[in-house]
């Protein structure tokens, strides 16, 4: 359970700070969230997510939305709908709302700008052990990546786009447990 709600907490947080840089570049604040897709069925996930963004997050009627997509395409190609703004008012809806709960908003704001965001820096060197070990991500044209494992046949089979290693949201001293809820 608690590595489950670390997982969740680490994408919350990863997605606030996507969040917040799109705000910053578009100079388009957000103020409410839609979560379409498998996680969405999860109303722990649901919460997470309301409690790290500071915002209401809000459940589709349908959580596979890329078919609801696929259908407001048909439906405006096949004319049964005159464009997609009228296509998309009259089949979807939103389903339960998730508002915040301020308590746990706070606690979790708090690990945001005082754990998380500094994470990645303090944790750089680290990384780049584990990809000089392991190989892994692999960064094309720095001759960098392959490792002893490279050299035993194991190597990166990505895309070779560039990745970095992702934050994981976890901290000492219990925050993989959550803020505590009344």
């Amino acid at each position: 359970v608690h590595i489950y709600r670390a997982i969740l907490e680490g994408l919350a947080y990863a997605l606030r700070e996507g969040k917040e840089r799109t705000e910053r570049r578009t100079r388009v604040k957000i103020e409410e969230l839609r979560v379409a897709g498998g996680g969405s069925q999860s109303d722990v996930a649901m919460q997470i997510t309301a409690d790290v963004f500071g915002l209401p997050a809000g459940r589709p009627h349908v959580y596979e939305e890329s078919g609801l997509g696929a259908a407001i395409d048909a439906a405006v190609g096949l004319g049964l709908h005159p464009d997609f703004e009228t296509a998309v008012q009259e089949m979807t809806r939103v389903g339960r709302v998730f508002e915040p709960d301020p308590e746990v908003q706070r606690v979790y704001d708090e690990l945001y700008r005082r754990v998380y965001r500094k994470m990645y820096g303090r944790l750089r060197g680290l990384y780049e052990a584990i990809q000089k070990i392991t190989g892994y991500p692999k960064i094309p044209g720095s001759g960098e990546g392959g490792g002893d494992r490279a050299k035993e046949g194991i190597r990166d089979r990505g895309s070779g786009v560039r990745a970095t290693p992702s934050h994981t949201g976890e901290a000492k001293g219990g925050a993989c447990d959550g803020p505590k809820r009344g």
